[in-house]
C-alpha cells in the first residue's frame, strides 16, 4: 500500500486541474506560482490529477515537468 507523505489518507485531497487557460497560461507554459502551489499540495500528501481534453499523450510531458505519477 502507498503512503501519504505528511498527512493521513482521510484528511487528503484530490485536486483536479484544467490545463488549458487554467493551469497553462495563454503562453501554454506552467507558471511559477503554479508550479509551486503544485508541489506544495504534493508534498502536503494532496493528490494531483490534471483534467484536459487532449489526448493523454498531450497530457504525459506535462505531468512529466511537474514531476507527477
Amino acid at each position: 500500500m502507498d503512503r501519504m507523505p505528511t498527512m493521513d489518507r482521510k484528511n487528503s485531497k484530490i485536486l483536479f486541474l484544467d490545463l488549458d487557460d487554467t493551469l497553462l497560461n495563454h503562453n501554454k507554459e506552467i507558471t511559477e506560482g503554479n508550479r509551486t502551489a503544485i508541489q506544495e499540495a504534493v508534498k502536503a500528501g494532496h493528490r494531483i490529477v490534471l483534467a484536459s481534453g487532449r489526448p493523454l499523450l498531450a497530457v504525459l510531458p506535462i505531468a512529466a515537468e511537474l514531476k507527477l505519477q
